[in-house]
């Protein structure tokens, strides 16, 4: 899978379900989906949700140090400055969690401390969709199976998906963090790819 088919999937995907919420309502919709839990789940997402933290960054950096050795310095920053521009939205913002809206419908699982506000946008679903663009740009060029690729791409919807199960964000918080996540790895990678083109010319 190339890093364009992978854009290309994330918006077909996400464009289709942002339109289904903003018609049924983002927050009914949201409510709707934290009624779906069961024991095994929780257990699973707690652990899923966690890709999108520094597992993500160290496997991303990793894959990026191996394939362009000292030119891999850009991945550095680019990592940076998604993480602030997310980090800088949610401040911006402060949007209240499910925790305040539908404290009703909160649970608690073990491992997991519900967080009250900065919302918006999801932090670990942009990460997760950030850092998986840049993979599949790595495994292209690898040539790796594509199974691989659409293996590490679910896992992005999956930690998307864990957010709202485990309570932490809404609907439109990860949407807009998957939305954030892709766009910010499309600009790096094109310009990345811009550059490089441009030093071989």
């Amino acid at each position: 899978m190339s890093a364009r088919n992978y854009f290309i999937i994330v918006a077909l995907i996400i464009a289709p379900f942002a339109l289904w919420a903003g018609i049924f309502g983002f927050d009914e919709t949201t409510k709707y989906l934290l009624k779906f839990h069961h024991s095994w789940l929780d257990t699973i997402f707690s652990r899923i949700t966690l890709w999108g933290e520094w597992p993500m960054v160290v496997v991303t950096l990793l894959f990026s140090v191996l394939m362009f050795r000292w030119k891999s310095w850009p991945f550095f920053l680019a990592f940076a400055a998604e993480g602030l521009i997310t980090q800088g939205l949610k401040l911006w913002f402060n949007l209240p969690r499910p925790s305040v809206k539908f404290p009703e419908l909160m649970r608690h699982i073990d491992g997991v401390k519900l967080v009250q506000w900065k919302a918006f946008p999801s932090g670990h679903t942009a990460a997760a969709f950030f850092g998986t663009g840049i993979i599949i740009y790595i495994l292209d060029k690898l040539e790796t199976p594509k199974s691989l690729s659409i293996s590490i791409v679910f896992l992005a919807f999956l930690v998307g998906y864990s957010r709202i199960y485990l309570g932490q964000h809404s609907v439109e918080d990860v949407l807009f963090g998957a939305f954030l996540g892709s766009l910010l790895s499309f600009v790096f990678l094109f310009y990345f790819d811009r550059s490089n083109a441009a030093k071989l010319a």
